[in-house]
């Protein structure tokens, strides 16, 4: 990680999806803890079916998770203080030379 190290002082645990069974409700896998910097904020965004969205906080994290986050917002994520905000978008940081160096989740 390097440089995101001092910033990334808090954790997050994301949840897999899996799949939805028959009734309709999605199963997760086991909850991985991840560190990251939360920011509670109110800033416009795009979802992830491009329309207009209002985020109330960011979640910052080593480039290292984005290979593990489904790109449709299906998985869970739960916050420090215990809440599971819907992932409403997900943006990668890239560096001159075209690596993920961060990822951030709006939720």
């Amino acid at each position: 990680m390097g440089e995101l190290d001092e910033v990334l002082n808090q954790s997050v645990t994301i949840e897999r999806f899996n799949f939805i069974d028959e009734y309709g409700d999605p199963f997760y896998s086991t909850g991985v803890v991840y560190k990251a910097m939360v920011q509670r904020r109110v800033k416009m965004i795009r979802d992830f079916k491009a329309n207009e969205a209002v985020s109330t906080c960011s979640i910052l994290m080593d480039g290292g998770v984005s290979a593990a986050l489904d790109r449709f917002g299906r998985d869970r994520i739960t916050l420090p203080d215990g809440t599971k905000p819907l992932i409403m978008a997900i943006e990668d940081g890239q560096d001159d030379q075209g690596n993920v160096i961060y990822v951030e989740v709006s939720t």
